[in-house]
């Protein structure tokens, strides 16, 4: 059951009882597998992340349904310059359709950027009382000298009442592989951080558990993510170092299927799986705005 509290000045982060050592790694785009485990995160997977909206959820999303666009094969073919679309919805298309012909070439992060800042946007991610900012700085201090635990998504989205929204993107799926987890410990350091940080700097009653989102963007390819840290987690993680009896628990959806060696995500070059998407990310917008 969620219990309003005063912010936790009464957290230590200056724990004597920890050896340094077992905790080295302090940028969030560093943490590997070993790491997110020490720290007691646990992805879980969910076949539902949010609760059943009503209709008016994709309101201000309709514009991107665009049922002719079933497939990356539509994006070959459409004219951007000569359809009947807005000029947003131009933008944002001529955006993914660079990325998905560059997919399995040698592509800069920044074209992903454009694509996802487009869309971000046109789902009114930057209007009151949500506020979007490019490479936010989120530092968690931990631990008996003050470890900095540190973390810089691509995006967040951050709203007056301590709620949050990471956007954390790979290039493709050349750098994010099986072998690195689909760079999913990365995300989870940022929600780490992003968690401690909501803790520290609230002027006002927390709710707990703290909930935080995030959202991995590999090529067009979408995961999302929820954080749940509770009263007792985030206490026993800011000492660094002490038994951590409590879980983090992340949930993740789509859920992974039974072969984990491919990535499972949603493509937003894909009708059904970008009606998913944009659920989603309206979800996210109304959760945080309350």
């Amino acid at each position: 059951m969620s219990k309003a509290l005063r912010p936790c000045s009464d957290i230590d982060y200056s724990s004597e009882s920890i050896n340094e050592s077992v905790f080295t790694i302090e940028s969030a785009s560093k943490w590997r597998k070993g790491t997110s485990q020490y720290m007691k995160i646990r992805v879980t997977d969910v076949h539902e992340i949010f609760p059943k909206e009503g209709s008016d959820i994709l309101d201000d999303a309709k514009p991107l349904v665009i049922s002719e666009w079933i497939n990356g094969e539509w994006l070959k073919n459409v004219n951007v310059r000569t359809s009947h679309y807005s000029n947003k919805i131009k933008t944002l298309i001529g955006k993914i359709r660079k990325v998905y012909l560059s997919e399995e070439e040698s592509i800069t992060e920044v074209i992903v950027d454009g694509f996802m800042e487009s869309l971000l946007h046109i789902l009114c991610f930057d209007d009151y009382p949500c506020f979007l900012y490019p490479q936010y700085d989120y530092l968690a201090k931990i631990g008996p000298n003050s470890r900095s635990v540190k973390s810089k998504p691509d995006f967040s989205v951050l709203s007056e009442g301590d709620k949050i929204m990471l956007v954390i993107e790979d290039k493709t799926v050349t750098s994010a592989t099986y072998a690195n987890n689909w760079k999913e410990d990365q995300v989870l350091g940022a929600l780490f951080a992003a968690v401690h940080y909501v803790v520290t700097k609230s002027k006002s009653a927390l709710t707990y558990p703290v909930t935080v989102y995030a959202v991995r963007v590999i090529g067009t390819k979408f995961t999302f993510y929820r954080a749940n840290a509770t009263l007792e987690y985030i206490k026993e993680s800011a000492q660094l170092g002490v038994s951590i009896d409590n879980e983090m628990v992340v949930q993740r959806y789509p859920p992974v299927e039974d072969d984990p060696s491919r990535l499972t995500a949603y493509n937003i070059c894909n009708l059904e799986d970008r009606m998913r998407i944009l659920e989603c990310l309206c979800s996210i917008r109304k959760s945080i705005c309350k």
